[in-house]
């Protein structure tokens, strides 16, 4: 997991909240942008936009990969984000 996030250029340490899941808080909303936007611009990994929503409060937008899903969580009345990744 955290090698698929290398590569993309995710560079921030996240933990494992169980074997299959790894989870990367992230600091604040410009940080979920440039977060957004190297998955975007990933071919590593591919929008699932079915299963995105996004809207003035919150967000979640998946991607895929060939092993692993990834959800961008935002809460923008909060002001929490994370990334998690699951393995399939």
């Amino acid at each position: 997991m955290r090698d698929l996030l290398n590569r993309i250029g995710i560079t921030q340490p996240g933990y494992f909240s169980d074997s299959d899941t790894y989870v990367v808080d992230i600091a604040n909303a410009n940080d979920y942008s440039k977060v957004s936007t190297k998955l975007d611009k990933s071919n590593l990994v591919e929008e699932v936009e079915d299963s995105s929503i996004s809207n003035v409060s919150v967000s979640n937008i998946m991607y895929e990969s060939n092993e692993y899903s990834l959800n961008l969580i935002a809460d923008f009345d909060s002001d929490t984000y994370k990334l998690v990744v699951h393995k399939l």
